[in-house]
């Protein structure tokens, strides 16, 4: 990030204007710059527009994992204080420690945080703090302890729904795609938004995940009616409607193998759910919907006239 860009990005900080300073610290963050200097105004400015579980993890988890000294973690952990986040910022200092424990600035921002922690913690920052703490883990791909972070957070906050975005990251990376939806449905009490877009995005996958493999069942189908073994073609679509009920295709098939039998009345039903599930082809059910319905009326008058 070149000298004048940072002071671009300082000055639009100090003068409020939080977004255009985000806009250009990530800029430069996305291009490699990893400056102290960057992380302090993109961290504070970031406070401002709301952003720091989304954006400022995914800064500390990439600076973290590139490997850090006593001086950046200090950096680091200056930059969790002052947006909020002591229990991350403690973290960073007992890492820095442990490379230096004689280092001054390390050992007077621990003194610091000691007194500023000496004042109980408000349910914000204890669900922001844990949130941090979760998000390196998942980064690092320890679902272990990122569930553990989910279950102390849970009994911290056990109102708010925040435990569930943890864990409902962590079902949708091992591909329990509706446990995840579930989850994220919960958390969306906590982060109406943000939940909410996680929730339509595992649902999509849930949804594609279940359409792939129903497809060689829809094909044993086809092979099953050009033999002619109806009874089996039927078998397999009771199968497909448990895996994507959604879709109008076991509803066709057994309004066909119905019509074949005469039973008008089954196929009509099983048209009408079709169509009520299609996304195309929604005239061609309807069309026969209506010649089944004035076939079924024909039918019926003549078997009236027959009776009397």
């Amino acid at each position: 990030m070149s000298g004048e860009t940072w002071r671009d990005a300082a000055t639009f900080a100090a003068q409020g204007w939080h977004r255009l300073a985000v806009a250009l610290c990530l800029r430069a963050f996305e291009q490699g710059e990893r400056s102290a200097d960057l992380l302090s105004v993109l961290a504070l400015s970031l406070r401002h527009t709301g952003r720091i579980e989304d954006s400022l993890a995914a800064c500390l988890a990439s600076c973290l994992a590139q490997g850090s000294g006593a001086e950046h973690l200090l950096s680091l952990a200056r930059i969790c204080q002052e947006v909020g986040l002591p229990g991350e910022a403690e973290g960073c200092l007992n890492e820095a420690m442990a490379l230096d424990p004689l280092h001054p600035g390390v050992l007077r921002a621990r003194r610091a945080l000691s007194t500023a922690q000496s004042e109980p913690a408000s349910i914000a920052t204890v669900i922001s703090t844990h949130l941090m703490r979760a998000s390196r883990h998942l980064v690092r791909g320890d679902d272990e302890r990122a569930l553990a972070v989910a279950a102390d957070l849970e009994r911290l906050a056990p109102t708010t729904g925040a435990a569930d975005l943890i864990v409902g990251a962590v079902y949708e990376r091992g591909g329990q795609y509706r446990e995840a939806a579930e989850c994220y449905a919960s958390a969306e009490r906590f982060a109406p938004d943000k939940a909410r877009a996680a929730r339509q995005r595992v649902v999509a996958k849930d949804r594609a995940e279940r359409e792939e493999r129903a497809r060689p069942i829809v094909a044993s189908i086809r092979e099953r009616l050009t033999a002619g073994d109806d009874e089996g073609a039927a078998r397999l679509a009771s199968r497909l409607i448990g895996l994507v009920p959604w879709a109008p295709a076991p509803y066709l098939l057994w309004a066909r193998l119905a019509e074949r039998k005469g039973h008008t009345a089954n196929a009509l039903r099983n048209l009408r759910e079709a169509l009520a599930r299609a996304t195309w082809g929604r005239e061609a059910i309807a069309a026969k919907i209506q010649q089944l319905s004035q076939a079924d009326s024909v039918g019926g008058a003549a078997r009236e006239g027959r009776a009397s």
